[in-house]
Formats: structure tokens, C-alpha cells, sequence
């Protein structure tokens, strides 16, 4: 059986490579006979900007010079590629995916269907004009894609041509079930396959930051007293802000991953920081940055029933950092959703209904 995955493996983000990563792991452990690999479907516009981001100076997180320096994040992400994923020879259009001769297509996960982001925005991602063998996703995200009104009739349909459909978050949920589709939940990829880690060996202990760029002044005053209450740095991870003592810029996605095994706690406005957070049994609050983010790390949150941890305002950010987080009953919770994952990918994945 050949098996392919279509997803956001190109952008230059730490979760949407771990996430891709995560997928083609599961699915070579559920399916060992199986040839998988990930389509290297690219949308140059979608990749264009993201990489142009990179170099972007912003006011309070990184100067001009730091943004040069960010330029081997480029170097690392590509390295991971051609190292870690099991890339098809590069396609464009439909045509091209149906010649690679797949059994089972899988789209997702990552914001793959989120029609109002339109730079990377592909028909593909739906399903329109792929015949070629099971279609099936897991864990697509629409991001905040609900703020541009109704899907378009196009990608409605190429939705309506998958075998089996899934959603990581809420408001995918309640698009698919909108459209007549059953979506079953089901994790994020991470959680099902996670990069295997050790802590860091650091000279003092570490709050980690990463994807909180817009955290309120007090909140940052605050984490400061915070960290020199415990002897600590701010370290930012592959990123960091005006509050950070030190930020790692030069670091693969595996290095990233690691950086929240050793943190005493963690502040993040991403899903996968919050993911790794949990994984580790980690203290971390969420701060997301956008609509996007909120929406899937509230989703995420209150599954798991740890919808305490995004502060309601800057003044609980640190009150609620130095809480311990009593991780019995959202590791009750990851055990059934983690099987209950398990068996809905197997199941595309062999064709049972």
C-alpha cells in the first residue's frame, strides 16, 4: 500500500513541521508494511510569505540585525525536510497527485482547510480533482476560516468526496457537521507520535517563551519578578520578545521540542507549545496572538479541561504560571481520545467504515 500525506510541511514553523513529522510517524507505526511518504504539494505564495516573515523585523521582539540572523532557520527547516520527511518528487496540480499511483490520500493536519486564509488557499486541499484512491483527513484544521462566511461550493464538494473526516478543533467540527458531514475528534498528530526528548542540561533554570509577542506590558513586568523570584531566565524558543534574557535562534524543530522538556514552566500563544507543555506535565499559561490561535488552543483546552490555564486578563498571567497543574484527569482524558485517534486512522487507513 502507498499511502500520502498532503499537509503544510513547507512552511517554516516549528508545530507544522512536528505535525507533519508526527503524521508520517503514526501512520508508518499503524501501517509497517506501508510505503508513506508526504506529498511535496507546495503553494508558492502561501511558502513565499512565510519565509519573507522570517526577515521581518517586529517593534519589542527582534531588531533588523536579528532578523538577518534568523535566516538559518530557513537553512535548519529545509535540512529537517530532506532529512526527516519522506518527500515525493515535487507536484502542483491534482494531475500530478493522481499519477503518484496513492492508495490512501490523507490531508492534514495543520490549517489546511482554513478557506480565509487565501494565500494558501489550493483546491487540492479539498479534494477537487483527486480520483485516485481513498481520500480521507486527519486533524485539519479551518483555523478561523468561519470569519469569511460560507465555504465556497467548490471546496464544499471536494469535502463531500472524502471517504472519512476528522477535526483537531471546535469550529472545524462544526463546519464539516454544517456541511452534512460526520467529523469524528481526534488529536493532533503530537500527541499520538511525540519527538522523543530529554531535558536540557542548563546553568540555571529556564521559563520558557515562545509565540507570545503581544503578552501586555504588566503581564511582562510581572514574569520578570516571576523569574527572578526562582533564580531564572527567560529563555525565548526559536523566538522570544523584549522580556526574553536570551533567545535561541539557530535550532531544529527536534532542539525546539526539547527546550520544553527542561523548562520549569512555559508561557505560549501556539497550540504546539501548549502541546509539548502537556506532554511534559508541564506549568504553562496561553497566550494566543490571533483568532486562530485562540480558537484552537480554547478548543484543545477545554477537552482536556484545562481551560484555566488562558488567562482572562494580564493581572491572573503569573498568578496562574505559579499554580501546579494536577494532570490526573487530562492524562484520563488523552488515554480514551488517544485510542479513540488511534482507531479512526486505522480504520481510514484500511478502508472500514
Amino acid at each position: 500500500m502507498r499511502i500520502g500525506i498532503i499537509t503544510h510541511h513547507y512552511v517554516n514553523n516549528f508545530g507544522a513541521f512536528l505535525q507533519a513529522w508526527a503524521l508520517q510517524g503514526e501512520v508508518r507505526r499503524l501501517m509497517p508494511d506501508a510505503d508513506v511518504c508526504v506529498v511535496d504539494l507546495v503553494c508558492r505564495r502561501h511558502a513565499c510569505i512565510n519565509a519573507l516573515g522570517i526577515f521581518r523585523p517586529r517593534q519589542g521582539v527582534y531588531s533588523p540585525a536579528e532578523a538577518l540572523e534568523r535566516a538559518r532557520l530557513l537553512r535548519g527547516f529545509a535540512r529537517a525536510r530532506r532529512k526527516s520527511l519522506c518527500l515525493t518528487a515535487p507536484v502542483h496540480t491534482a494531475e500530478q497527485i493522481n499519477r503518484l499511483n496513492l492508495d490512501v490520500v490523507i490531508v492534514g493536519s495543520d490549517e489546511v482547510w482554513n478557506y480565509a486564509d487565501r494565500k494558501s488557499v489550493m483546491p487540492v486541499k479539498y479534494g477537487v480533482g483527486l480520483n485516485r484512491g481513498r481520500l480521507v483527513a486527519y486533524a485539519p484544521s479551518v483555523g478561523d476560516g468561519a470569519r469569511a462566511g460560507r465555504l465556497p461550493e467548490e471546496l464544499a464538494r471536494g469535502l463531500a468526496r472524502f471517504d472519512r473526516v476528522c477535526a483537531r478543533d471546535e469550529a472545524t467540527r462544526l463546519l464539516l457537521n454544517g456541511l452534512g458531514l460526520r467529523a469524528e475528534p481526534v488529536l493532533d498528530p503530537v500527541f499520538l507520535f511525540p519527538p522523543k526528548t530529554r531535558p536540557v542540561r542548563a546553568a540555571q533554570p529556564y521559563v520558557l517563551m515562545y509565540a507570545c509577542a503581544r503578552l501586555p506590558k504588566q503581564a511582562r513586568r510581572e514574569l520578570r519578578a516571576y523569574a527572578a523570584r526562582r533564580d531564572a531566565v527567560i529563555l525565548g524558543a526559536g523566538d522570544g520578545g523584549a522580556v526574553c534574557d536570551r533567545r535561541t535562534v539557530d535550532i531544529t524543530p527536534f532542539e525546539w521540542a526539547q527546550l520544553f522538556a527542561g523548562a520549569e514552566c512555559v508561557v505560549t500563544g501556539s497550540l504546539h507549545g501548549a502541546i509539548l507543555s502537556i506532554l511534559h506535565h508541564k506549568r504553562f499559561i496561553c497566550w494566543p496572538g490571533n483568532g486562530s490561535r485562540r480558537q484552537k488552543l480554547r478548543s484543545l483546552l477545554g477537552e482536556l479541561e484545562l481551560d484555566r490555564r488562558m488567562p482572562a486578563c494580564p493581572d491572573d498571567a503569573v498568578r496562574l504560571l505559579e499554580r501546579e497543574i494536577d494532570y490526573t484527569r487530562a492524562d484520563e482524558l488523552l488515554a480514551a481520545k488517544r485510542a479513540r485517534s488511534e482507531a479512526y486512522l486505522l480504520a481510514a487507513l484500511e478502508g472500514k467504515r
